[in-house]
């Protein structure tokens, strides 16, 4: 089952539009629908912020506004998903990010030298996971 995310703000017309719009498309097609708020707190507050509302299907295809409700389903109809690079992207990103933490803990226990290693390794571990996911997103 395919996941859509609706990035919307507060008191935003267009982002009424596209829940209403979504709600519709569920009926008949089938999907998660997941909405996120974009509040000044939000990790992706100054990616979206000015381009609310944005459709993100399967955390891939991003869809800014105004969207056609066409593309919507034409992408959640045609099982589109993401390749193999996508999904080696994220893995990295992880290893990366599990990495760092161990360092970090190894510093908190006295190693600084391994807790060194961990986090630099485990920082590019990251950055060319992210570079890889970032490739290959599809920007549709």
């Amino acid at each position: 089952m395919h996941l859509v995310e609706l990035y919307s703000t507060e008191n935003c017309g267009l982002c009424e539009e596209a829940r209403t719009t979504l709600k519709k498309l569920q009926a008949t097609i089938p999907f998660e629908l997941h909405e996120v708020k974009v509040t000044p707190d939000h990790p992706s507050y100054s990616k979206y912020l000015l381009s609310t509302p944005v459709v993100l299907i399967d955390g891939a295809v991003e869809l800014p506004a105004p969207f056609d409700a066409r593309r919507v389903t034409e992408l959640l109809s045609s099982g589109q998903r993401p390749g193999a690079p996508f999904y080696v992207g994220k893995g990295l990103e992880a290893l990366g990010l599990g990495s760092v933490g161990c360092g970090l803990t190894m510093g908190l226990l006295g190693d600084l030298r391994t807790e060194g290693y961990l986090f630099v390794s485990g920082m590019g571990l990251f950055f060319v996971g992210w570079l890889i996911e970032r490739r290959h997103r599809r920007h549709e």
